[in-house]
Parts: structure tokens; C-alpha cells; sequence
């Protein structure tokens, strides 16, 4: 679910597409024939944080190689 929705943000960036097409962005890996440019991103990390109104709040860190 949160790859769906990184992967919508990425592909939605106007000048991100500018540069690399919406079909050469990839979670995690690349089938190995796409040629670049091509853009991979990866969920490094991710710190779960309860607050004191019982909102579960998760900050999510991205690793990109273009």
C-alpha cells in the first residue's frame, strides 16, 4: 500500500517525468533489460510512533537511486 502510494507521488512529479518516464520507476529493483534513465526507490526504514491521542504516526524513510 505505501509503495502504491510513493510510487503516485513519484510518477505525479512533473519534473520528475520531465527527466525519467513514469514507466522506469521501480520499487525496489529494475527488470535488469530497462535501460536508463531509470528511477528505484526502497523503504529503508521505518520509526512507528504512538502519540498521546492514540494516533499511530509512522515516518517512513526512502532510499532513491536514479
Amino acid at each position: 500500500m505505501i509503495t502504491e502510494a510513493i510510487y503516485t507521488i513519484l510518477s505525479g512529479n512533473a519534473g520528475l517525468i520531465a527527466a525519467i518516464p513514469a514507466t522506469k520507476i521501480f520499487p525496489i529493483n529494475a527488470p535488469q533489460e530497462t535501460n536508463v534513465p531509470l528511477l528505484i526507490f526502497d523503504i529503508s526504514r521505518t520509526d512507528p510512533e504512538d502519540t498521546k491521542d492514540g494516533y499511530n504516526i509512522e515516518h517512513i524513510y526512502l532510499e532513491v537511486d536514479v
